[in-house]
């Protein structure tokens, strides 16, 4: 894999992922392509009570993260795009998964089961409630997902990633 281009001008239309409820995008912090050398520099960033496995709650982690590079959720997009042009062997079994979240971000003490939160790009439903979205990733596989600000659920397995 060459790059994996991510379009840091504009963010994707949330539609595309919130197709359920109506949700806008209230932030996104711009970034260029993301080749492997950029992957396997990316810093994955935990604040220090989430390195304490204790709970943060979305919006202590956005103020906290002011002013860090993000990847942003086009990230996530074009991570799932990628696999879905693949067959699930081809996709999951080889080595594109690995190009594009490096089996080394699971090891260590976040164990198997790893969310990488693209702190990038925020949406906001009509009722005024923040979501970030994420990539969890469990050995062989991946799902996509998006969390609240308002839970208090950010704890060691869960770090931003940050651009090198």
């Amino acid at each position: 894999m060459d790059a994996l281009y991510v379009d840091g001008d504009k963010p994707h239309d949330p539609r595309a992922f919130f197709h359920w409820q109506e949700m806008r995008v209230v932030e996104h912090r711009p970034m260029g392509p993301v080749t492997p050398d950029a992957l396997s520099r990316a810093e994955l960033y935990l604040t220090p009570r989430q390195e304490r496995d204790e709970q943060v709650s979305g919006h202590e982690l956005c103020q906290e993260l002011r002013g860090k590079s993000h990847f942003n959720a086009n990230y996530l997009d074009a991570v799932r795009s990628l696999l879905n042009s693949q067959s699930k062997e081809e996709a999951i079994g080889g080595k594109l998964l690995n190009s594009l979240v490096p089996l080394s971000f699971c090891v260590g003490s976040h164990g198997w089961h790893l969310y990488l939160f693209c702190w990038g790009t925020l949406y906001e439903d009509e009722a005024g409630k923040r979501y970030v979205r994420y990539l969890c990733r469990m050995r062989n596989s991946v799902y996509f997902g998006f969390q609240g600000l308002d839970v208090a659920h950010f704890r060691v397995n869960c770090p931003a990633l940050l651009v090198p």
